[in-house]
């Protein structure tokens, strides 16, 4: 009976391990396989005779497929988000490229414009420049915000004082204010500010807050600008009596293309995107920038903050004078598929005194150089047959040891365009429209060699 005993416990033993075996170890299979099926990695298929143990196991390996499916669409709409931010900047590069070509012509036909008297064509001259320039800050805009969300906008640091920036960013913004009778109030910190940033990139934050607060103010308002010293950063605050924000909209008065409702039907024009750039500015400088309003009707306040840098060295700012020297009559010649924007520079160019031809290609470039010997060349980049820089090398090796200034005057303005004009062996590159001031400085200071490469503008070397 003992031995019975013992046989039926060993066989009773001996079942369940077998049995046990069965269960675990395709639990084991599913524990191990665990891991690899979250990460989306293909799940072997379990097999066990366990009615339930089978079940779960197909139920494990469905998840897998499922999980794997979705991670496949998901990659995949993460692709299609790519390809379509991409064509997004793109497009607005290229919108920007192309809506700088009629602004060319029509910004030199203002400054011939400028040299007519009388009161009609004063006023004409003044409207014309209000558009031209709401125009040009819009396509501004949309060109440096391609720039950030591809990366490509650097900044030229230097150690620059807060109240210069100010005063170019008032001097920008005040006609707008003068033409709705605003009253502008401004206080400087009583000590001086100097931050380590780029002036233009600085000025433009603060003329985007100025232009704003105008916008958004009503005709006699008042808006106030002031800055001071606070625990090691220079704060700018720029206050107006503007139809305000719920505090709610703090954050999303900066989102791109945004228009809050208390706003709409305020204003006309203007993309959205003034604010956007303006807090991306102050972010590369190492800053940050807040708006605040108690209300609808209540106004609203901008504050920009920026690291402070130490005191000025001699020197550390230089001003930019323009020439008043008069001009010599320099051969000048201007090459620009567009005949209407290398016509009107070439007439601009005529009444300062210069000897200037318009060349509508770069084949008619080629066979009036070798005979026009020209001092300087502005030429567009982009034309049709050859390209303005490749049409730059050919002009140069024509012009031997005689010395020829190559200036890009173009609507391409990205880094990349700006590197190779320059390894090309520009002298400058400006951007449309160029101010006419820059062009006609670089065209009198050309025979005193103190021309230097910059886009979009001219320093001293």
């Amino acid at each position: 009976m003992a031995a019975g005993a013992a046989l039926c416990l060993a066989i009773a033993l001996t079942g369940a391990l077998l049995l046990g075996r069965r269960i675990t170890r395709p639990m084991s299979q599913l524990a191990a396989e665990a891991p690899n099926m979250g990460r989306g990695a293909p799940q072997p298929p379990v097999r066990s005779a366990i009615r339930e143990l089978d079940a779960l196991a197909r139920a494990l390996t469905q998840a897998s497929e499922t999980i794997r499916a979705r991670d496949r669409e998901l990659h995949e709409r993460a692709a299609e988000l790519q390809r379509a931010d991409l064509h997004k900047t793109q497009f607005l590069a290229t919108l920007s490229h192309e809506l700088r070509n009629p602004l060319a012509p029509i910004a030199n036909g203002l400054a011939l414009l400028d040299r007519q008297q009388g009161e009609a064509a004063a006023q004409t001259r003044a409207m014309m420049h209000r558009q031209m320039t709401h125009l040009r800050r819009m396509i501004d805009d949309l060109l440096d915000v391609s720039r950030i969300d591809r990366g490509k906008l650097d900044l030229r640091r230097d150690r620059i004082a807060i109240h210069a920036v100010l005063a170019s960013a008032i001097e920008t913004v005040k006609p707008s204010m003068d033409a709705k009778s605003q009253r502008l109030v401004v206080r400087y910190a009583p000590e001086p500010l100097f931050v380590d940033g780029d002036s233009v990139r600085l000025s433009q934050v603060l003329s985007n807050i100025l232009h704003n607060a105008s916008k958004f103010t009503p005709n006699g308002g008042l808006i106030e600008l002031a800055s001071a010293g606070e625990a090691g950063e220079a704060v700018i605050r720029v206050t107006d009596t503007g139809v305000g924000f719920e505090p709610g909209d703090a954050e999303r008065v900066f989102e791109m293309f945004v228009q809050l409702d208390s706003a709409r039907g305020q204003v006309t024009g203007g993309l959205g995107l003034g604010l956007t750039l303006a807090r991306s500015f102050v972010a590369m400088h190492g800053g940050r920038i807040e708006a605040a309003s108690e209300g609808i009707g209540r106004g609203a306040k901008f504050t920009v903050r920026l690291p402070l840098a130490g005191a000025a060295g001699p020197g550390a700012a230089l001003a930019h004078e323009p020439t008043n020297r008069a001009t010599a009559r320099r051969r000048i010649m201007v090459v620009d598929d567009n005949a209407d924007a290398a016509d009107s520079l070439a007439v601009l160019l005529r009444l300062e005194g210069m000897d200037a031809r318009a060349c509508y290609g770069p084949e008619q470039a080629l066979e009036l150089a070798p005979q026009f010997k020209p001092d300087v060349a502005f030429i567009d980049l982009s034309m049709p047959g050859m390209s303005g820089v490749e049409l730059g090398r050919k002009l140069r090796a024509q012009a031997g040891e005689r010395r020829l200034v190559l200036v890009a005057l173009t609507g391409m303005g990205q880094k990349s365009d700006i590197e190779e004009t320059r390894a090309a062996g520009f002298e400058a590159h400006l951007t449309k429209p160029a101010a006419s001031e820059a062009i006609l400085r670089i065209a009198a200071e050309l025979t005193d060699n103190v021309v230097a490469f910059s886009p979009d503008s001219i320093t001293r070397k």
